[in-house]
């Protein structure tokens, strides 16, 4: 629980911004449910995602509290 990206675990970054959903840019996802390879991203204001994790080769290593 809590801020997995000041906690060092956090392994992905992804926002729902959306340019035609109901109200525009305002993501508002909850809830992703991984199912066989493949994210599940419930957004109140575009609908639906599906989103892939997938592997990469490493980048520099930020600190902790770092901006992206």
């Amino acid at each position: 629980m809590g801020d997995l990206y000041q906690q060092g675990r956090e392994i992905a970054f992804w926002e729902a911004f959306d340019p035609q959903g109901f109200v525009r840019n305002a993501p508002m996802a909850w809830a992703p449910q991984p199912y066989k390879g493949n994210i599940f991203v419930a957004d109140h204001n575009s609908g639906l995602w599906a989103v892939k994790l997938e592997a990469k080769e490493p980048g520099p290593i930020r600190n902790l509290g770092e901006p992206r």
